[in-house]
């Protein structure tokens, strides 16, 4: 039996936050490993709250020293989010989205595996703000499609698989059966990313 690893760095979102299975990429290690020739196995770096500053050391941290097939990359979200109005700045400068980015892409290059880098899904206006413990956050559609654009473009001329599954998302489903939140899909979301 031949055996793959995944690796995954990225935010709440990958951590599973909102899904009781565990999340999108939990759901998708158990549907890889339906198919009985290959057996997957993940190391799932995601932390509820990282930024891409947090994923670029993570990246470093974690993932540089390990045998790893496929490394996959959803972050971003947390750095475009603007607090306590929809007017503020986000909450990455647009400077330090692309430094990171370069360095993120730099080092995903060089390394053996597969990388794959999916583009933030849509958010939920219609649900409003995000309350937590450290304030109350926006995020709207625009600057989503922005932040995949930009994503898309900068690995242009590399070997970085990019997914942009912003409209795909929601194909059979509406967005709001699909979202817990602005920002997190529920559990039928995280079956639809995994999908």
């Amino acid at each position: 039996m031949d055996i793959k690893t995944i690796a995954a760095v990225g935010d709440s979102i990958s951590n599973g936050y909102c899904d009781p299975h565990g999340g999108w990429l939990i759901r998708l290690l158990q549907t890889l490993n339906k198919s009985g020739d290959t057996f997957y196995s993940l190391n799932n770096f995601a932390i509820s709250g990282d930024t891409l500053g947090d994923a670029w050391h993570n990246l470093c941290r974690n993932c540089i020293h390990r045998q790893t097939d496929t490394l996959i990359l959803y972050i971003g979200a947390n750095d475009i989010r603007r607090k306590s109005s929809i007017e503020n700045e986000m909450a990455t400068s647009q400077e330090l989205r692309a430094c990171y980015w370069d360095q993120i892409i730099d080092l995903a290059a060089r390394l053996p595996q597969k990388t794959i880098v999916f583009g933030l899904l849509p958010v939920d206006e219609g649900k409003g703000a995000y309350e937590c413990e450290d304030g109350i956050w926006f995020w709207q559609n625009t600057d989503v499609q922005s932040y995949n654009a930009f994503i898309r473009d900068r690995l242009q001329g590399t070997d970085i698989q990019f997914i942009d599954w912003h409209d795909d998302f929601t194909k059979n489903t509406p967005l709001p059966d699909l979202m817990e939140d602005i920002v997190h899909p529920n559990a039928e979301g995280h079956q639809r990313m995994a999908e």
